[in-house]
């Protein structure tokens, strides 16, 4: 417990540490960029900022995992047009508001914060050093602005992965492959839009920041109502997934194979008829909460014995049917041997006898119609029943 403790205190020791190295940074990039803010352009800073505050609260929650909003498009054009310290405060806005609409604690807030902060204030710098701010071809101007909001994109997310590491535990070279696998493509498509935002604004100057914003806003109430589908499609599914799952074990029920029978798509396909041999007297024998637990173990056998294109479905009872999309009966029958050998070994390490019976028929083979072809695998595992039980039959049509 004590060194769980002291691992735990060690994490946000490092994270506080890190934290205060980047509001140093800030702190000193703001006292030295200062003198050189030039103010003729003010009500244009204001502009971006009400905007950025908006669109921050109006971000799109597009599913579970991604909330998506452009303010990091509406804080770029101050890395090309506006000099170091609007670029730090504006980006320190964003980072700030974005931290207060999610929630997150005041130390997140705070490196949030910090983190776009110092990223807005590097890459103007970036951006001037390299000439961008001088009059020289557009194509040069243009690789300039990709350069700068590469490094922006670099640094924000090198350093949100940091701060995932400290907090979540993975070594940083899997939290930085996550971070950017996950983020890497929403934020380029927001520096595109920075880049376009900004060649507005230079070309028509207040009319190119009112008439953009407005597109923005648009955009973002586009955003929200996919967000806002999205998330009742996505609770949808899972609403009619629950009616669709067995609770026992959590395979589909008989809702889905009605479903399927339902359908009058002809496909190629195989179905399994397993019943598990004398379970009655299993269930007499050990009890009926034992008897639960096997039928979730055969569950688990069924599904590792089959692929995850493949269908279990808990018919009823002790008896299950597998259909099989894409195989033909000889396919389909070694799925059974499988199933059968899982069966089997598990069996000898409970140290308990559970045994199947199944039947199997094929479609087109058998039969097109999807419920004479239940029926048939059906019969087939009657008849490997009355063979003997434990083994596997093919339909004989």
């Amino acid at each position: 417990m004590r060194g769980d403790h002291f691992k735990v205190e060690k994490v946000r020791s490092s994270y506080k540490f890190l934290m205060g190295c980047l509001l140093l940074l800030v702190l000193i990039g703001s006292v030295f960029f200062y003198r050189s803010i030039s103010w003729d352009h003010w009500y244009m800073w204001v502009i971006l900022m009400a905007l950025i505050i908006y669109l921050e609260f109006a971000s799109a929650d597009l599913n579970q995992t991604m909330i998506y909003s452009f303010s990091h498009s509406i804080a770029y054009p101050s890395l090309f047009l506006f000099g170091p310290m609007v670029s730090l405060f504006l980006f320190g806005l964003t980072g700030l508001i974005e931290g207060i609409v999610q929630k997150k604690s005041k130390t997140q807030i705070t490196y949030n914060f910090s983190q776009s902060a110092l990223g807005g204030m590097l890459s103007s710098i970036v951006f001037v050093s390299l000439g961008g701010a001088t009059i020289g071809p557009w194509y040069y101007k243009a690789l300039i602005m990709m350069i700068a909001i590469a490094t922006f994109i670099t640094l924000y997310l090198l350093l949100f992965a940091t701060e995932h590491c400290l907090l979540s535990g993975p070594n940083l070279a899997i939290c930085i492959k996550r971070v950017f696998s996950a983020h890497l493509y929403s934020n380029v498509g927001s520096g595109f839009i920075g880049i376009i935002f900004t060649l507005f604004i230079e070309a028509y100057e207040l009319f190119g920041i009112i008439g953009f914003s407005l597109l923005l806003i648009y955009l973002s109430k586009l955003f929200e109502a996919a967000g806002k589908i999205s998330r009742e499609r996505e609770a949808r599914l899972e609403l009619e997934e629950e009616v669709l799952i067995d609770e026992m074990t959590q395979v589909y029920n008989f809702r889905y194979l009605n479903n399927w029978l339902n359908d009058p798509k002809e496909e190629k396909v195989s179905v399994l008829f397993l019943d598990i041999d004398n379970f009655r007297i299993f269930n007499d024998l050990y009890g009926h909460a034992e008897g639960n637990r096997i039928l979730k173990l055969v569950t688990d056998m069924i599904k590792k014995s089959v692929r995850e294109t493949d269908s279990v479905i808990r018919y009823g009872g002790d008896e299950f049917v597998v259909l099989l999309p894409k195989q033909d009966k000889n396919q389909a029958h070694l799925i059974a041997q499988r199933i059968l050998e899982n069966i089997s070994a598990t069996s000898k390490i409970e140290r308990k006898t559970v045994e199947l019976s199944i039947g199997i028929a094929s479609s087109p083979d058998d039969t097109i119609d999807k419920r004479q072809l239940l029926m048939l695998a059906d019969q087939a595992m009657y008849t490997a029943k009355l063979g003997g039980k434990n083994r596997a039959h093919l339909s004989a049509t």
